[in-house]
């Protein structure tokens, strides 16, 4: 069944617990931080973790370190690593979200790589999708096999391309620089 460490510090309303629980199990938690959650199901109200496993994940107004699952729905939340299949943030943020299927809906993230992602009214440095569809975005780099939509990027597939060439070019010449000035210096 239920196994749970409780270590309580001194705060007004918030205890710091450790929740594993069996894979057929729900776990909801209100008002309350974890160090690891592991369930079926997860909900999360208010709340923050360090990580959070589940088949199907959802965080309203909380926050955790990573999460993981099939299905990851995050309302008014923020993560730093976030894996699964099919995850749907709205007014949210994260730093690194991984996923077959990626919705974001007045978000934010530094990094998403999926097979599909949505993003509407959405800031993210960089996109790598096979596909991409974009509405009211804005991104520093975009790669994708097939891209829709509204976007500002900083950098597409062409520019950054060229970007690396410029760049690998000017490094290349500077090289040689210096190789025939160490060469004339040795004469």
């Amino acid at each position: 069944m239920a196994q749970a460490k409780a270590t309580h510090k001194p705060t007004a309303e918030v205890s710091r617990t450790t929740v594993e629980k069996e894979a057929s199990e729900i776990h909801v938690l209100s008002n309350e931080m974890a160090d690891e959650i592991q369930a079926h199901i997860v909900r999360m109200v208010q709340s923050g973790a360090e990580t959070v496993t589940g088949s199907e994940v959802s965080l309203q107004q909380s926050g955790a370190q990573t999460i993981r699952g099939e299905q990851i729905e995050m309302r008014q939340s923020a993560a730093q690593l976030v894996e699964g299949q099919q995850v749907s943030l709205s007014q949210s943020g994260t730093l690194a979200l991984r996923a077959d299927t990626v919705t974001i809906e007045q978000g934010g993230a530094a990094v998403v790589t999926a097979q599909e992602a949505r993003l509407n009214n959405t800031q993210a440095l960089a996109v790598v999708g096979q596909r991409v569809e974009v509405t009211r975005g804005r991104t520093v780099l975009l790669l994708g096999r097939e891209v829709q939509g509204q976007v500002d990027t900083m950098l597409d597939q062409r520019s950054a391309l060229a970007l690396g060439l410029g760049i690998g070019t000017g490094l290349g010449l500077l090289s040689l620089i210096g190789a025939l000035l160490l060469r004339r210096l040795r004469e």
